[in-house]
């Protein structure tokens, strides 16, 4: 399965090969799993499988895009590409870590969609321009 997002340092094109060599542990631990690539690029599920997520960012993610209602996630994440967001949701999105780990731990089915959309569109901007400097873009149909 592919990530849902790009993400900088994603490894799902080298999941085969680390599966490869890995082969199938019962246990597997991703400590910096971003998108998931490594995980989500696994032939067989294993028995225990345990991802770190520092931020809360990546279960907040998945548990949006489960729940939230047709088009509430797309909402935030459909957005054109340039600096000044992106340097703002990022402080925005470092901001909503105790607020978001609190929650997801206190409800199994809380999530915040607006944090979801925009962690995509960070991830989906910084992909798309491998790291240099952004300059507003539009995409067709915007």
């Amino acid at each position: 399965m592919k990530t849902s997002f790009g993400y900088f340092g994603n490894k799902w094109r080298i999941a085969p090969a680390i599966w490869q060599r890995l082969g199938n542990p019962s246990n597997y631990y991703e400590p910096f799993a971003g998108a998931l690539g490594v995980l989500l690029g696994r032939p067989m599920p294993g028995k225990y499988e345990y991802l770190g997520d520092l931020d809360a960012q990546i279960t907040n993610f998945w548990r949006a895009a489960k729940w939230a209602k047709p088009g509430e996630l797309s909402q935030w994440a459909d957005w054109p590409h340039n600096s000044l967001d992106l340097q703002a949701r990022l402080t925005w999105l470092g901001d909503q870590k105790d607020r978001l780990h609190e929650n997801i731990v206190a409800d199994p089915h809380w999530y915040d969609a607006k944090c979801a959309g925009w962690y995509a569109w960070v991830n989906s901007v910084r992909m798309h321009n491998k790291g240099r400097c952004l300059h507003l873009t539009r995409r067709k149909g915007v």
